[in-house]
């Protein structure tokens, strides 16, 4: 019977979610936890330079070093120490 309020209840939902992202103004959420000083993860990562234009060839190096899918603390730790490393790709 109420189904004929959906339409002007979405349409105002849907304007007022346009206003509010061109408005720029942080939501009421983040700007709580900006002032509780919560850390959180932005909408869009800050990426320098664009990693969209590098194949994973031309930012990987060799040898490759694979982990197994079970593997102890110990045996985790003594691959970090011997290999030369700045990040782990998941392939």
């Amino acid at each position: 019977n109420d189904y004929h309020f959906i339409v002007p209840i979405m349409t105002a939902v849907m304007i007022g979610k346009w206003m509010a992202d061109f408005s720029g103004v942080a939501p009421f959420y983040e700007a709580i936890m900006e002032i509780k000083k919560l850390p959180y993860l932005r909408l869009a990562p800050r990426v320098h330079p664009p990693l969209n234009l590098f194949t994973t060839g031309q930012v990987a190096s060799s040898p490759v070093v694979c982990v197994p899918l079970v593997i102890t603390i110990p045996e985790l730790a003594r691959i970090l120490k011997e290999h030369d490393h700045h990040a782990f790709p998941v392939i």
